[in-house]
């Protein structure tokens, strides 16, 4: 009898599955309105690519923020690897962007112009 191992979720398949579902997310923001509906594609894919779960590890996420990735070494060293603090769909996601907000922060004080977007 051939045991099959189970595989391990790849950030290939994780990419793929963000790629698959942006247009489907753009269709339903765009049954809205179409600036709905781009706003909605743009943050899920770029969520998707940019936020993942992986950024727990040098991993391909990781490497996309280029010469910026060095903001995610903290992340890294104080988020175990799959733990729930990471993956968890939820607590996880919520976990970087409170991370990522509080890095972005201090340019709300520094260039007042930002408050300013509508």
């Amino acid at each position: 009898m051939k045991i099959r191992r189970c595989s391990i979720a790849s950030g290939r398949r994780h990419d793929q599955a963000i790629l698959f579902t942006t247009p489907i997310i753009g269709i339903i923001g765009v049954s809205h309105s179409l600036e709905l509906g781009i706003i909605s594609m743009s943050a899920h894919c770029l969520g998707g690519l940019y936020l993942s779960p992986d950024l727990d590890l040098v991993s391909k996420p990781y490497k996309r923020w280029g010469w910026l990735r060095w903001i995610w070494i903290p992340y890294q060293k104080y988020i175990p690897h799959r733990s729930p603090l990471s993956h968890a769909p939820l607590l996880g996601s919520t976990i970087r962007l409170l991370y990522f907000s509080a890095l972005l922060l201090p340019f709300w004080f520094i260039f007042p112009g930002l408050r300013q977007v509508e």
